[in-house]
């Protein structure tokens, strides 16, 4: 069976992530030993491609899933970086 693509948009979104558990131990001055860099304390910036929202938060949790501290705390859809 033949499946038609070309209808399929990509779009691409921004997210705001940060480490929940690095941030908690920077904070208390305790010694950080989740294997993360003490950067992920504060947010940084993920650019992810998908065909929705909802697939673009579900690409962010497998990448950085929530059982290892991470937190997606803003999700956006940004204009194509390529487009004309």
């Amino acid at each position: 069976m033949h499946r038609d693509y070309s209808k399929i948009r990509i779009k691409y979104f921004e997210g705001r992530i940060y480490n929940a558990r690095v941030r908690e131990l920077v904070d208390s001055g305790q010694y950080n030993d989740t294997g993360f860099a003490d950067a992920w304390a504060e947010g940084r910036f993920v650019e992810v491609r998908a065909t929705s929202l909802v697939e673009a938060m579900r690409l962010l949790q497998r990448d950085y899933p929530e059982d290892a501290g991470f937190k997606v705390t803003d999700l956006i859809e940004i204009p194509d970086p390529y487009a004309p």
